[in-house]
């Protein structure tokens, strides 16, 4: 497998397998997220690991991916620096954070 400077994968499709490896590399490589291989839809999956339940990132190319896992980073504020992510504080009280606070809402149209 060839990488060019831009982070294209070069080559051969690669198996299954492979990309599963890759995508166990990326999870290692990133403890503030859950990343897998979706053999169906031949696409890298991501998932924040704890303190957001979105956005859920999925991409063709391991590049692509970390590329967008590095930008949700950035985002929200997820401190990754020393391995264990840091979870992003709420505005609230104090907090200047520019993670808003999430406050549940009524459902719409229920009795």
């Amino acid at each position: 497998m060839t990488r060019t400077a831009a982070g294209q994968w070069l080559g051969r499709r690669l198996t299954d397998d492979q990309c599963r490896a890759v995508a166990l590399q990326l999870d290692q490589a990133h403890p503030a997220w859950i990343v897998w291989w979706g053999p169906k839809t031949r696409r890298y999956w991501a998932l924040p690991a704890r303190g957001l339940t979105a956005p859920v990132l999925e991409h063709a190319h391991p590049d692509g991916l970390e590329a967008a896992m590095r930008e949700v980073e950035q985002w929200h504020g997820i401190d990754t620096r020393g391995g264990a992510p840091a979870l992003p504080r709420a505005v609230g009280a104090g907090s200047a954070s520019p993670v808003p606070a999430v406050q549940p809402q009524p459902r719409r149209g229920s009795r």
